[in-house]
Order: C-alpha cells, then sequence, then structure tokens
C-alpha cells in the first residue's frame, strides 16, 4: 500500500513539475505578446465560471472516494444527478455573463464568459470517471491525460496569440480544445460507462456527504480567490493581470505539488486500518512535502528580481515584491492543507468546511484592507496573514487526534535548514558574479543551477536517514 501510494504521488509530482515547466515556458511568449489587461479579463471569466463549478460539483466526487463497496447503481446515480446539475449551470454562467461583465465593470467579458461556460458541457464527460480514477489510485493515468491537455492548451495559445495576434481570445480558444481532450480522455480511459438507473435512496445519501465536503470546496474556492476577486474589482484587469503573475509561480508550487500529493493522501489514508497508521502517515507526507516546498519557494523568492525580468520582461517588475511575499503564503498553505484529509478521513467534513468559512470571513476582511492601503502588495501580505490561520485548524487536529505538535514540527527542521542555506548560498554566488559584472543571464543561470546542486550534496551526505528512507519507499 505504501510503495502504491507513493507511486502515485511520484507521478502527480512528475505530472505537476512537468506542467509546471510547460505553462512557465508557454508565459515568456505570452508575457510579451500579451498585455496585463488581456490575463486579467480572462482570469476574471476564469474566477466566475470556478465559481459556478464548485456549486455545479455537488460534493459528490469526494463522497464517490470515500464510499466503501460502491456499485453500478451508486455511480449512475451519481453521474445523472451531477450530469443534470452542471447543464443547468451551463445556461445559468451563459445568461449571466452581462452581471459579471457589470461587477467588474468591464463589458468585454460577456462573449468571454459566455465562450468559456462550454466547458460545463465538456466535464460531464468525466464527472465520475475522475472521481473512479483517483478512488483506485490510478494517478499515472489522471498525469498523463492531464500532462497532455497543459501541452495541448499552451501550445495553442502561444500559437493563436504570437501568429494570430488576437489578444485574450487566444486563451480562451485554447483552454476550450484543452478541455474538451482531457474531459474525454478520462471518460474513456476510466472503463466506465452509465447506466439507465437512478436510486433516490442513494442519492440522499451522497448528497448529504457531499454538502459538507462542497460546503469546504466551495469555501475553500472563496478562501483562494477572493483576492483575485478584489483585485479585479478594486484595482482594475490590469492589476489583476499584474497579481496573476505574481501569484502564478508560488501557486503553482502549491498547484502542481502540494495538491497533487495531498489528493493521493485523501485515498491513501482512507484505507489506513488504524489512527496510529494514520497519523505516522501524515507526519510523514508533511515532512516530504516541506523537503519539496520549502527550497523551491526559498529559491523562487530570493531569484525573484532576476528571474521576473528574464522570463516576461521589464515590463513585470512590478511584481517582483509582491511574488516574494506571496512566497511566504505559498509555503505555509503547501505544507499544511494535508490537514483537512484527516478530518474526511475521520468521517468529520463538517470541521474544514467551518473552519474555510472562518477563514474566508477573516480573509476578505485584510484583502479588502490591504488592497485600499497597498495595493498589491497589501493584497499579498494579507494572503500571508490568511495562510498563518490554517495553524489553528492543525492545533485543533493535534487535540482532536492526538499527536504532538512537536513532532509535527520538528519533520520541518530539515527542509527549513535547507531552504535557509540555498537562500544564502545563492546570495552570495550572485554577488561574486556581480563582482565580475557578468551578464543577469548568466550570473542567474549559475548561482541558480549551483545552489542547487550545493543542496543537493548536503542533502545526500547531511541527511542520510531520510535519504535513505524516501530511497526505501521509491525502490
Amino acid at each position: 500500500m505504501a510503495k502504491r501510494t507513493v507511486n502515485s504521488a511520484f507521478w502527480q509530482v512528475f505530472s505537476g513539475s512537468f506542467q509546471t515547466v510547460v505553462r512557465l515556458g508557454a508565459s515568456i511568449f505570452l508575457a510579451r505578446a500579451l498585455e496585463p489587461r488581456d490575463f486579467g479579463l480572462f482570469g476574471m471569466a476564469w474566477l466566475f465560471k470556478e465559481f459556478i463549478f464548485y456549486l455545479s460539483n455537488l460534493g459528490i466526487g469526494s463522497a464517490i472516494i470515500a464510499k466503501k463497496n460502491i456499485d453500478q447503481v451508486d455511480l449512475s446515480t451519481c453521474f445523472w444527478s451531477m450530469a443534470v446539475f452542471r447543464l443547468f449551470m451551463f445556461f445559468l454562467t451563459f445568461s449571466l455573463s452581462p452581471v459579471v461583465a457589470l461587477f467588474f465593470k468591464e463589458p468585454a467579458l460577456v462573449p468571454i464568459v459566455k465562450a468559456i461556460s462550454f466547458t460545463f458541457l465538456f466535464s460531464i464527460f468525466s464527472c465520475v470517471s475522475n472521481s473512479l480514477l483517483v478512488k483506485e489510485l490510478r494517478f499515472k493515468t489522471l498525469s498523463i491525460v492531464r500532462l497532455s491537455g497543459v501541452v495541448i492548451e499552451s501550445f495553442l495559445a502561444v500559437i493563436f496569440s504570437v501568429f494570430l495576434s488576437i489578444g485574450y481570445w487566444s486563451l480562451v480558444y485554447a483552454l476550450l480544445i484543452s478541455s474538451l481532450f482531457v474531459e474525454i480522455s478520462i471518460f474513456y480511459l476510466a472503463s466506465w460507462r452509465p447506466s439507465f438507473l437512478f436510486d433516490f435512496s442513494r442519492f440522499k445519501y451522497f448528497l448529504k456527504y457531499g454538502l459538507n465536503a462542497l460546503g469546504f470546496s466551495f469555501s475553500n474556492y472563496l478562501q483562494e480567490n477572493f483576492d483575485y476577486i478584489l483585485v479585479g474589482r478594486l484595482l482594475g484587469a490590469s492589476n489583476l493581470g499584474f497579481y496573476e503573475f505574481a501569484y502564478r509561480i508560488p501557486h503553482l508550487v502549491f498547484l502542481r505539488i502540494s495538491r497533487p500529493i495531498s489528493a493521493v493522501i485523501f485515498p491513501a489514508l482512507a484505507k489506513c486500518q488504524s489512527d496510529t497508521d494514520m497519523l505516522r502517515g501524515f507526519l510523514k507526507s508533511v515532512q516530504y512535502l516541506s523537503l519539496l516546498v520549502v527550497p523551491i519557494l526559498s529559491a523562487l523568492a530570493v531569484s525573484a528580481p532576476h528571474l521576473v525580468p528574464l522570463l516576461w520582461g521589464e515590463k513585470w517588475n512590478v511584481i517582483v515584491y509582491p511574488l516574494q511575499i506571496l512566497c511566504i503564503s505559498s509555503a505555509v498553505k503547501s505544507i499544511f492543507s494535508s490537514s483537512y484529509s484527516l478530518f474526511y478521513c475521520k468521517n468529520r467534513p463538517d470541521i474544514p468546511f467551518r473552519f474555510s468559512l472562518f477563514q474566508v470571513i477573516i480573509s476578505l476582511v485584510f484583502i479588502v484592507i490591504g488592497a485600499k492601503i497597498s495595493g498589491l502588495v497589501g493584497v499579498s501580505w494579507a494572503m500571508v496573514f490568511s495562510s498563518f490561520l490554517l495553524f489553528l485548524l492543525v492545533i485543533y487536529s493535534s487535540y482532536f487526534l492526538g499527536f504532538s505538535l512537536f513532532s509535527l514540527f520538528s519533520s520541518m527542521l530539515p527542509s527549513v535548514f535547507l531552504g535557509l542555506f540555498f537562500s544564502v548560498s545563492y546570495v552570495f554566488l550572485y554577488f561574486i558574479c556581480s563582482l565580475f559584472s557578468l551578464p543577469l543571464i548568466f550570473s542567474f543561470l549559475f548561482s541558480l543551477i549551483s545552489s542547487f546542486v550545493i543542496l543537493f550534496l548536503l542533502f545526500w551526505f547531511g541527511f542520510s536517514s531520510l535519504r535513505l528512507e524516501i530511497l526505501s519507499l521509491v525502490r
């Protein structure tokens, strides 16, 4: 079981990392071909679409993963209920496009929202199949499909923007084509087809479980996107475009590394036979997550003044400081968001739901204040404060499930040490390069690569017991 979980986690991380490389590669061209306002308009439409999508999910996907001995009647009931609801959400999104444009004060949003609403129809194909693949820990299959989708979307967006010069529509068309490909592929590869069966009593069971999970997912959506919504509303499309780029790379660490691993942790912990095994698995997941996340985000924060102009050009330098601040938020969220899985495995999805509501309310207040006082920088610091609220959930989980906070935080000490060591190494090496007036790209690459090599050697020889433990799981 442990090796299967590690294998699933490997594919999640590999796929997520490769997707990050692909998206970053595409952004090099897109940032020069498009304006910040183009990204802001696309982001506004995407925000509304995701808002409706969370409502249309009904939380049933989590119920499918958690339910033991699920059968064809269960799955068909879930499929038809979600299909009907997503069809309704398609019409709702399409018809509300003028309202979205009015809220953000951007008339250009009307056709964009209408176009993106078609992704609801595409998602009907995979509404159950995706959960089945997760339940069976078939993350290799999911990873390959999603990676292919990202490659298609990124390639088409670059082609449309550079050669056709159609602005934000290059992002919209690329999204629609890749979304259709991913949803149909998941449906085909899951090897499950719905029957014309529907059991109302079973629907009530899934809905009851799902509503709590939906509540958490929806509040989590608000927590993750209120900053985007408020930046778009209060600061405009161009500032939203800048903020999206500042948030992009730190959030990619959470989205492509932490979240995929957390997706593996939930079904893996759900299969544990005892609380002791569950807690041991959770503590190890935090340790391994921190070993990945902290050095990467430390590298990003310390190299941001050189990375941003190299990747996207001088016009994006305004995002350097917000990006560095958001690395702190992403680190905390990436490491501790997996604690939600503990409550799901104990059949207490109401606890993450209530906590997320609390976090959303507090975060909303600070984001508004931050935006009014310091613009993008204020919003970034508000996001740091919001992420630190996760410590309250960690403290409660230690009381609820009976584990030591000392053991949790002590497991993270190697990653903190490695992150600090990398930062000092990079600053020192870049300073040496600057004494010789070397080109920016050479100084950046030399300092970055050399620091990672030194970091790897330090981990390999300085943390041999941890290294051997990880290698034993991978083999």
